[in-house]
């Protein structure tokens, strides 16, 4: 260890010992904040009785509204220094955002995305920068947008917004003791569903975004906002605004759907980009043009709210009934919702299913007709008139598509036209009605 900063380091903490009041911690924030970070950072030696200064000076400073830190100094530090003074300096950007009022957090924003391009492939500082950018969003939403600072976004900014943005409106959890469940299986190895997301980015949010201060309701909403205020192409959030449409929580699929009408839905689910990224989320597959946070790669498919709304959409494609093979992944996924609670999922999937037959081109009729015509036949046990009704259309265009099919499956088609007798009426009312 050089002398000369070991002498320094201990200076200062006798210095901060003799700290008695508000002011006198003021000044020493100002005065030695920074060089101390900086020292740490530069002479590993130092390190262990630097962070014992800074352990009794969190404990003074944590909960104390009054000290003020110098924000563009620690995201300078946190910019061009290395792991042990970026991640000090997060600790005390994380102090001073706690203390912001609406327009400076609006203010610090360019700063913490100059910090994020800087820090583009570094996850847990990445992490930590988004996180403080949550305030910023919230207040900025709230402000006409002839308002907003100037700042630019570079492409694997605006890449890695995107993703963050996807992650907060496909987490779907209502219940904070489901949130803490699931981050303990995580934490624990277990198997755990991350409703679109791989495993750190649920405990990402989870940890980093829901918080006590902040409304969820109001962060999604907050993302809806910014996502449609022309920061950001329109086909380039379409899958997003998709899952808002599928929330739980009625204001946030209020508002996506208000979102989704000023849209052109046509160009954006006629872009194979758009579809690709629709059949990730519904199958739980990663997608190059939004890589997710982090270095786990495996991700799960989202809720099933939003994968009827995926499948929504998808239908009104063009392209989505011919982009194989996620499309037949999509369909067989789909008819294993048999359950009563999952009959909306199921009627969604047997209607983008019936497109993928109809422009089936000849060879992946021989190839997959088959297997469609028997996975289709086994839901005649469903209860619902929609999905039975759509079930036989299913049935009678492969046959007719392909009539070997049909060979053998006499006791079938008896069996399916004697359950088409017996649909109630009520269930025909169903149809005609929906």
């Amino acid at each position: 260890m050089n002398f000369l900063f070991f002498t320094s380091v201990e200076r200062t903490h006798l210095r901060f010992a003799l700290i008695e009041s508000d002011s006198q911690l003021q000044k020493f924030t100002e005065k030695y904040l920074i060089r101390l970070i900086e020292i740490a950072g530069s002479e590993p030696g130092t390190v262990g009785k630097i962070r014992e200064i800074l352990s009794q000076y969190n404990r003074r400073v944590k909960s104390n509204a009054s000290i003020t830190y110098p924000v563009k100094e620690l995201l300078a530090l946190v910019k061009e220094k290395g792991p042990i003074a970026s991640n000090l300096s997060l600790v005390y950007l994380r102090y001073a955002s706690l203390n912001l009022i609406e327009d400076q957090q609006i203010e610090l924003l360019p700063l913490l995305f100059e910090a994020l391009s800087e820090k583009a492939h570094e996850h847990i500082q990445n992490v930590e920068l988004l996180s403080l950018c949550i305030p910023g969003f919230l207040a900025l939403s709230q402000k006409d947008q002839h308002t907003w600072p100037a700042f630019s976004l570079p492409a694997e900014l605006k890449t890695l917004l995107l993703r963050f943005f996807y992650c907060i409106m496909a987490f779907d959890v209502n219940s904070i003791e489901d949130v803490e469940q699931t981050c303990a299986y995580i934490k624990n190895s277990k198997k755990a569903f991350t409703y679109g997301m791989s495993t750190e980015e649920f405990v990402m949010i989870a940890e980093k975004v829901m918080s006590k201060k902040y409304s969820f309701v109001q962060i999604k909403l907050a993302v809806i906002k910014l996502l449609t205020s022309g920061l950001f192409e329109d086909q380039a959030i379409f899958s997003i605004i998709v899952l808002g449409t599928g929330q739980s929580i009625e204001a946030v699929s209020d508002a996506a759907e208000s979102a989704m009408k000023k849209m052109d839905i046509n160009v954006s689910v006629d872009n194979r980009v758009v579809v690709d990224e629709l059949m990730a989320s519904y199958l739980g597959i990663t997608t190059p043009t939004k890589p997710v946070i982090g270095n786990v790669q495996t991700v799960s498919p989202v809720c099933a709210a939003m994968k009827q709304k995926i499948l929504q959409y998808l239908t009104r494609s063009n392209i989505a009934p011919v982009a194989y093979m996620n499309n037949m992944k999509v369909c067989l996924d789909g008819l294993t919702h048999v359950s009563r609670t999952e009959s909306k999922l199921l009627v969604a999937a047997l209607n983008f299913l019936i497109k993928v037959i109809e422009n089936m081109p000849a060879a992946a009729q021989k190839n997959f007709g088959p297997l469609l015509f028997d996975r289709v036949q086994k839901i005649q046990e469903a209860e619902n008139g929609v999905a039975l009704s759509l079930m036989y259309r299913c049935l009678g265009i492969l046959g007719k598509r392909d009539s070997a099919i049909l060979t053998g499956q006499v006791d079938i088609i008896g069996r399916t036209f004697k359950s088409i007798a017996e649909v109630s009426i009520s269930s025909c009312l169903q149809l005609y009605f929906t």
